[in-house]
């Protein structure tokens, strides 16, 4: 899996340059998992909605990095 997924997601949900730099700085470390784990965490947090399209994406990214559904399944709540 390439960083770009994650970043580009950071985009589409247009977080602030805070949330993204601290994203970044964990891909620039290969800590995609943490990354990932902070992206979902974040959405919750700040109750961020998401649409099907992103949660799919997310769902996607989750796998391919091995987590369990339940590390993301939470977000379900936000969708619009």
């Amino acid at each position: 899996m390439n960083n770009k997924k994650i970043l580009n997601l950071c985009n589409e949900l247009m977080l602030n340059n805070t949330y993204v730099s601290e994203i970044n700085e964990y891909l620039e470390y290969n800590e995609l998992g943490i990354a990932f784990e902070t992206l979902c965490s974040i959405i919750d947090t700040d109750n961020i909605k998401i649409n099907k399209k992103i949660y799919i994406e997310i769902s996607k990214i989750g796998k391919e990095l091995l987590f369990e559904e339940s590390d993301w399944d939470f977000l379900r709540k936000n969708l619009v």
